[in-house]
Formats: C-alpha cells, sequence, structure tokens
C-alpha cells in the first residue's frame, strides 16, 4: 500500500529566471512535495524512524533552494525532487514549484 507525505506552501527565496533583472536579488519561490512511502510500520509503531522526518527534510530543501542559482523552475524543481529521493526512503516524489510574480497577468507561473 503506498500511502503519502505532504509538504504544502513551503517557501524560499532564491536566484531563479532567465532575465538579467531577475538574476539581481532572491525571488519568492513556493514548493509543494508529496513523497509517496508505505507508512503501516509507522501507524502500527507511533516511532517517527518508521516515518518521514518531514521537518528535516524541509530544512534540507530550503537551504539547497536558497544557496541554489537556476534560470529555470523546471531545474529548481528536479534539484528538490533529487533532495527527495536521497534523504527519504520513497517510492516515489511529485515537486511542485511556484515562482508567483513571474508573469504580471497571473498570480504564478508552476510546474509540477
Amino acid at each position: 500500500m503506498t500511502d503519502h507525505v505532504e509538504i504544502s506552501g513551503l517557501r524560499a527565496n532564491c536566484i531563479i529566471g532567465v532575465d538579467e533583472s531577475e538574476r539581481l536579488e532572491p525571488q519568492p519561490v513556493e514548493i509543494d512535495i508529496v513523497l509517496d512511502v508505505d507508512l503501516a510500520a509507522a501507524g502500527a509503531s507511533d516511532d517517527l524512524a518508521h516515518s518521514i522526518d518531514y521537518r528535516s527534510l524541509a530544512e534540507a530543501v530550503v537551504g539547497a533552494v536558497e544557496s541554489s542559482s537556476f534560470l529555470l523552475i523546471e531545474a529548481l524543481a528536479t534539484r528538490v525532487a533529487d533532495i527527495c529521493l536521497t534523504e527519504c526512503k520513497v517510492e516515489a516524489v511529485e515537486v511542485s514549484i511556484r515562482k508567483p510574480g513571474a508573469l504580471p497577468i497571473a498570480d504564478y507561473a508552476a510546474v509540477t
């Protein structure tokens, strides 16, 4: 059975964008992460060792994002997915990155 651990709306600032003006100052991004993992042992034992330490993962993701510099949010999403797959024993991961204010006529641009 596959369960899901979700981190939604994780906020960080990073250098992201193609335009020169976007590369001058860190910009906000929002990150959603869905980890596919079997949580039966965690549910039965009530032991964090059998689950995902989402606080530790969130700190690792924010640290990596804030020290990064990418042109594309696609590349940033790949980096976040790699962190999740390395830090956690999961079956799969889904990462969404939103860049608020990327388009003046929209709330955000995003990639999943």
